[in-house]
């Protein structure tokens, strides 16, 4: 006997907003142990957590402002002609401390996913293989006198290669700034004869542990009156260059570090346990 199998109803739900975060170190999508929020800048104690599902998508059904957008179809149809899109901000937290926190705003509804790259914190745990530049910077004025932790500061590193490759490190509240990379090819050593070659082939390359490179820093600083425990990206990405100095008289500047295999390289200015910085200040 055949028996006509019974049909359930289908119900679709619609998600009209999707956030994903990579890992600045290791280029992987990150989600354990991350805690985001979704919120209007008009309502942040409206806050709503967004769930993640099996491919490190976060993502929220009810988006705030939009009564029942989550049971329509986000078909093609439905994107043809959307519904007007509204500013929300985004806020990720951390709570293993392997990430530096922050803020970025966000239009919703949308079709495409959002992509959010995360740096890593004084804590994050350096991978095997992989190099680290540190520093404490600390403000400094024209005139010598120190003031508070440069936090949220941005410090870029080139790193030699073909072609150079930019990493970017950010600091803390702080001011404690980590950039995490992977090292530059080793350097060829130079042969004193063709014979080499031939009678020592292996002579011609550097053991690891005598590898050294110079890497080139430059530093992005913006002073703000008060020091937000969960910095904004767009803040972040739009600071003005600042400079970085080699010894307490500010008179050689800092745009440079020497960087050996296997040991991590601490950035500070002559005399101190600390890196010097003067923002710039002009407009």
């Amino acid at each position: 006997m055949i028996v006509n199998p019974t049909r359930f109803e289908h119900v679709t739900r619609f998600a009209p907003l999707g956030v994903r975060f990579l890992d600045s170190v290791t280029d992987r999508l990150v989600s354990d142990g991350l805690h985001v929020r979704l919120f209007q800048a008009s309502e942040p104690e409206r806050a709503q957590e967004l769930l993640v599902n099996r491919a490190n998508v976060f993502f929220t059904y009810r988006l705030p402002g939009y009564p029942g957008l989550e049971w329509a179809d986000g078909n093609a149809e439905f994107w043809q002609s959307p519904p007007n899109k509204s500013q929300f901000t985004i806020e990720v937290i951390d709570r293993y401390r392997r990430y530096l926190p922050l803020r970025t705003a966000v239009e919703a509804p949308r079709r495409d996913l959002i992509g959010i790259t995360l740096f890593p914190s004084p804590a994050y745990a350096v991978p095997a293989g992989m190099a680290a530049i540190r520093a404490d910077l600390v403000v400094v004025t024209a005139a010598g006198d120190r003031g508070a932790p440069a936090a949220w500061a941005r410090l870029e590193a080139v790193v030699p290669g073909r072609p150079p490759r930019q990493v970017i490190g950010v600091a803390d509240e702080a001011g404690r700034a980590t950039i995490i990379f992977g090292y530059p090819e080793p350097a060829a050593r130079p042969l004193s004869s063709p014979w080499d070659s031939i009678a020592q082939p292996l002579t011609n390359v550097f053991r690891l542990a005598e590898q050294e490179w110079t890497i080139d820093i430059a530093a992005f600083y913006t002073p703000r009156a008060a020091v937000s425990m969960v910095p904004e990206l767009n803040d972040i990405q739009t600071q003005r260059p600042a400079t970085l100095w080699t010894t307490p008289t500010l008179h050689t500047p800092l745009t440079s570090t020497e960087l050996k295999f296997g040991v991590e390289t601490v950035m500070y200015t002559t005399g101190g346990a600390v890196l010097l910085l003067t923002a710039d200040s002009s407009p």
